[in-house]
């Protein structure tokens, strides 16, 4: 970028990047995905979930709120955890269901990234506990007429994962109302066909309405900050007019992309004016992508000394997405001849290869082209392999777009592209009919092989891979399974998914997964024991199967973020989105989960239904002793806790007591 700005812009980064990072980990688990993620926040609105911006309330009047009260962890009740599975005993303590583990700002401060040791157990705060008011088909057309502009987060009681967000909702609501945009809410599980029509598959999700129109879905970070922030964009001009060189280097750095047009009064440009205010009314909508213009000649002229631009009239567009990819393309207007202002702008509000994510995947699929995807171990060292992608990349630009994922956090989509191995970096196509382009394992992934991978796609040459099981492996995967013990199984591929899943007679369960993953494998038996134990309690309303993604493609209407996922299509309920299991990777945890989801109920004989009766009189003789050796060393930790507090004021109350006296006449510390 232009040296004069980069010192700004090393200021701003940082403290975004800084702040980027966070999450929680939740090894055990199956299907802790789903949308709402932190997936890439305009970096003005990075700057976190500051005290005394979180929705425009005190920390002390957040602490006030009766739920934060009541499940407010003390300091000596604090246990630290790593995942939600090491909270069950402080959870049985205190006869809950369903504790979790999450930073100790989490409830009062939306706090979602923190270090190890600042991982505590604690309640998960209540559904629909933020939010404007509820809304209903029903309700719709009398809110968004009092309302012109509306965020609606589309949410269920049945999204366990959902209400992790429910701290950020809560948060942003008051000073979103402040600023007349309201955030509304909508129970997916009671509005089934509404969230249909809306357009949503996954959850949490929030859209934008304005006047009554949907104008798609937000793809920011769902934290106060980032909504707050969001709003004030909406309420704002579409175009800001820069009056200084002082105001256009701030604007240049201020956001992940920011568009300046330089059209000087004078000259008559008044149609390529219009089509720039055109561009930028279609971006509005967008979290990241702001725009301004310049109409001062000596401005302009400033700028193009600084070599920004060729010459006026024109357009710079500036992506900051990170400290070290920072980058500008400039037009000269008059010169565009292929493509519209619009076209253009909107070909470079990403990076020629940038991380696929929530914020830019619509953007990618809008393009209505072919996109190579690499993934990648983000924790190893991707800088050679990325070098020769950016460098095929900019050969073919235009004709195949190129991005990169996490190949871990990414894994269901890596397996349902065609790479059905645990190995990385990997690379597949991501096409429009769903046809599948694997990179081979076995060749090494430099840039000659790319550009060969590239050029045999385009000419046709690269013969796509098969998009269901055959008949054969199918009959070979269900014996095995009855060899196994799992009788009763069903083997669901792409050609029978409608025949059996979408049977209105019967609730289904499903298990994606890939028989090659290693994570398969250890899961493996819980999943059988699962069907065995539905069997012999003879509960023949629920069909159970398995669907493996390494033979077939992943169904049209799921969409999936990590596996091994189980899924439950129930009979009167077969329309996405579709009924994910978030819980504890355990026999019990599923059958109960799939108790409370199906639409034709049914009853187990008792609390313990993976265990038959003598397995459950064993279990009971077990937890008998397991608890009252677990309780005395928890209680045993507890003491120590309050005993290290009871030292530290102490220690506080000493401290104070030999404080320097200060003299009230002077002010002066005597020494």
């Amino acid at each position: 970028g232009p040296p004069k700005t980069m010192a700004k812009l090393l200021a701003v980064l940082c403290l975004a990047c800084c702040l980027a990072a966070g999450g929680s980990s939740n090894e055990g688990r199956v299907g802790r995905g789903g949308g709402g993620g932190r997936p890439g926040e305009d970096s003005a609105s990075a700057a976190g979930d500051m005290d005394g911006f979180l929705g425009g309330l005190s920390r002390e009047d957040r602490l006030k709120d009766p739920l934060v009260q009541r499940i407010k962890v003390s300091r000596e009740d604090e246990e630290q955890c790593s995942r939600d599975m090491d909270c069950d005993d402080w959870c049985k303590e205190r006869s809950r269901e369903g504790c979790i583990c999450r930073c100790k700002g989490f409830l009062e401060d939306a706090v979602y990234g923190c270090k190890a040791e600042n991982m505590v157990c604690q309640e998960p705060p209540y559904p629909f506990w933020g939010g404007s008011f509820n809304m209903t088909a029903k309700t719709f057309k009398s809110k968004c007429k009092k309302h012109p502009i509306m965020l609606v987060a589309f949410t269920a009681r049945s999204c366990r994962h959902c209400v992790d967000f429910e701290p950020a909702y809560k948060w942003a609501t008051p000073q979103l109302d402040e600023l007349g945009i309201p955030l509304a809410r909508v129970d997916v599980d009671v509005e089934k066909d509404f969230s249909r029509d809306m357009g949503i598959s996954t959850m949490p999700a929030v859209k934008v309405v304005e006047n009554c129109k949907d104008k798609g879905l937000y793809k920011g970070y769902h934290s106060p900050s980032a909504f707050v922030s969001y709003a004030n964009k909406l309420l704002a001009n579409t175009v800001t007019t820069l009056t200084s060189v002082e105001e256009v280097q701030d604007f240049s750095i201020k956001h992940n992309v920011s568009v300046i047009s330089f059209f000087s009064k004078a000259d008559g440009y008044e149609d390529e004016e219009e089509e720039f205010r055109e561009a930028a009314e279609s971006l509005r909508f967008s979290n990241n992508v702001y725009f301004a213009t310049v109409k001062a000649k000596a401005i302009s002229s400033h700028f193009e000394g600084e070599k920004w631009f060729k010459k006026a009239p024109a357009i710079v567009v500036f992506r900051n997405f990170d400290l070290h990819d920072r980058d500008l393309d400039s037009v000269v207007v008059t010169e565009l001849a292929d493509m519209s202002v619009q076209e253009w702008i909107s070909k470079r509000t990403v990076r020629l290869v940038d991380e696929v994510t929530g914020t830019n995947f619509a953007y990618y699929e809008s393009l209505r082209i072919p996109m190579l995807l690499l993934f990648v171990n983000k924790t190893a060292d991707n800088s050679a392999v990325l070098k020769d992608f950016k460098a095929v990349a900019r050969f073919y630009q235009g004709k195949v777009s190129f991005g990169y994922l996490d190949g871990r956090l990414h894994a269901t989509r890596k397996i349902a592209l065609g790479l059905t191995d645990d190995l990385l970096p990997a690379m597949a196509f991501n096409t429009l009919t769903g046809a599948l382009y694997p990179f081979p394992s076995w060749k090494k992934l430099d840039q000659r092989n790319i550009k060969e991978h590239v050029e045999g796609f385009l000419t046709g040459r690269l013969q796509p891979s098969q998009a269901s099981a055959t008949d054969e492996e199918v009959k070979a995967a269900q014996q095995q399974a009855e060899k196994d013990g799992a009788v009763g199984l069903i083997e669901i591929t792409r050609k029978n998914f409608n025949q059996i899943c979408m049977d209105e007679f019967f609730d289904v369960m499903v298990l994606f997964y890939s028989a090659s993953a290693q994570v398969t494998r250890d899961f493996w038996p819980y999943w059988k024991k699962t069907v065995e134990r539905f069997r012999a309690l003879k509960i023949d309303t629920l069909k159970i199967g398995r669907y493996d993604l390494s033979r077939n493609q992943l169904p049209d209407s799921l969409e999936l973020d990590s596996l091994p996922s189980i899924v439950m299509f129930p009979a009167r309920d077969k329309s996405p989105p579709h009924k994910m299991f978030h819980g504890k990777a355990k026999v019990r945890p599923i059958m109960l989960w799939a108790q409370e989801v199906a639409s034709i109920k049914f009853e187990f004989p008792n609390d313990t239904p993976h265990l038959d009766d003598e397995q459950r009189k064993a279990y009971l003789v077990q937890i008998k002793e397991r608890d009252e050796r677990v309780g005395a060393e928890r209680a045993k930790k507890k003491a120590e806790r309050i005993a290290k507090l009871k030292e530290e004021e102490d220690n506080q109350k000493a401290a104070g007591s030999q404080s320097p006296q200060t003299d009230k006449l002077t002010g002066h510390d005597e020494l």
